[in-house]
This record gives structure tokens, sequence and C-alpha cells, in this order.
């Protein structure tokens, strides 16, 4: 049997070796625009219309969803060229170790979209009643799930979901790259008051040109092509897409657990997450 000390050892050069696989291996001459986001943060939309502007092939970088963590999977880049600008679809990823070096990679850019996290939270609950609850941040299912009394709903995603969001944006707002020429903070209530402004500025810090022309058709497509999922589902994937739903759908004493949260994060401002 190996000794435990020669098998540790082992593990840190491989974990090692790995994060340097991460920051070192990428082209030099590749711009590679990743977008990572909260769930249920109207992401889907905003790849979308960076997709149609940039006309980038799409590289994901995970092989599989559903309860799996969204961690980088290396090997999801083979397939491409190493030269070809990429474009990584909403991904909802932790800081990280192995996330700060991948972003070290020349090219890489991160595009971190938010919303007001009751928002986010209540349109959680439709995706749970669309699409079912095949997520990482909390186990359910639809056996459970439909157990459950409404107010035993909102407390699962109070108690068990809302922690995910605070470990994503804190992880994220302590990193240092926050405001950086390495990630820009996109807020969803922005991007839906001002789009056409919002994907100027996301264009102007990917360093690349695009026609304001080009920008309005991709929006006026956004509202009138369906990605076949649903009647009433567009490339949006919005469930309702308005922004306010938290006092609907959550109690006053629900909204003032979730606000106590941010108070374990005093130099964390909560402003982009309405809180």
């Amino acid at each position: 049997m190996q000794p435990l000390a020669s098998s540790n050892q082992e593990n840190q050069a491989l974990q090692h070796e790995y994060q340097e696989q991460l920051r070192s291996s990428g082209s030099v001459s590749r711009r590679h625009c990743w977008v990572v986001a909260a769930p249920k943060s109207g992401s889907t939309w905003l790849t979308w219309l960076l997709e149609q502007c940039l006309g980038w092939p799409k590289a994901v970088l995970l092989p599989c969803y559903e309860r799996r963590e969204q961690e980088i999977d290396l090997r999801m880049l083979d397939s491409h060229a190493e030269k070809a600008d990429l474009i990584t679809p909403n991904q909802h990823c932790r800081f990280s170790l192995a996330t700060e070096a991948f972003i070290g990679r020349p090219g890489v850019k991160v595009i971190l979209q938010v919303r007001d996290l009751f928002d986010m939270l209540a349109s959680k609950i439709d995706h749970i009643e669309r699409e079912g609850p095949l997520f990482p941040m909390a186990y359910m299912d639809m056996e459970s799930w439909h157990q459950l009394e409404h107010s035993a709903r909102t407390d699962f995603i109070i108690d068990m979901i809302a922690p995910w969001y605070f470990n994503f944006y804190v992880s994220w707002m302590k990193s240092g790259f926050v405001g950086t020429d390495r990630v820009l903070l996109v807020e969803y209530g922005k991007l839906t008051g001002q789009p056409a402004t919002t994907l100027a500025e996301v264009f102007a810090f990917l360093d690349v040109s695009v026609e304001r022309q080009q920008i309005d058709k991709a929006l006026l497509d956004s509202k009138t092509y369906r990605d076949g999922t649903d009647a009433d589902y567009y490339v949006t994937r919005f469930n309702r897409g308005t922004p306010g739903r938290g006092p609907e759908v959550f109690s006053k004493a629900q909204v003032e657990r979730v606000k106590s949260f941010a108070a374990y994060y005093p130099g964390v401002d909560f402003g982009p997450l309405g809180l």
C-alpha cells in the first residue's frame, strides 16, 4: 500500500498541474467570451443576443448539466480550432482557484450576470414547475415537490436554494476581478431597461466592434423567434421576466430571513441583488 503522505503529495501535484493547464494552455490569439450567471438571471437571453451579434462558435465547458456543479471541463475545448474566437453560454459557476486560473488565460473575458435575488428565487419555483428540479443547488425531485404545500415549497427555496446564490455572488464579488478588464458585471434590470446601451457596453468590454443596426436586429429577433420548447416560451426562456415578484411569492418573514444572510458579509455590496 502506498504511504498516505506520498499519495497526498501526488494528489497535490496533480491539482497543481491541472491549475497550470487551466491557466496556460489557451490560445494567445483567441478571444473567448464566457457568460457566467446566477440561475434565472436572464442569461439565456443575453447569451442568445451575444451569439447573434458576434457569430462566434459556441463552446460549452460542461460535459453534462442536471445535478452536476457547473465547473469547467477543459476537455470540452478539444473539438474547437485553437485560434477560433469562442463564446461559452450561460454557466452557473462559482469563483474558485480553478476559475481564477481559467480567466487568467489570454483572451478570456467574463460577462457576469445577476438579477434581483427575490425575482430569481421566484423564477426558480416557476422553473421547477415547468422543467423539474434537476439542478446542483440542492436536491429535490418531483415526487417530493408535489407532496409539499406551497408554504413548504417557498421555505425550500429560501432555506436550500438562496444560500447557493449567496455563495455564487460573494465568491465573485470577493474575487478581485469584478470591475477589471477580466470581469464585467451586467445587471438584468439594466439589460431589460436599456438593452442596446448595455450590449454596446458589453461589446466595448470585449473589444469587439458591432454595428448598432446589428444590435437592434438581434433585440427585435429575440422577441419573435421561438426556441420550440413551448408556444409561449421565447428564446429568452423567461418564465415571466417581470421585476418585483418577491413580495407576491414569499412571506415577509421569508424575505427578512434572506436579507439577514447578507449580514454575514459586511464588506460586500448586495445592491445588484436588490438587497
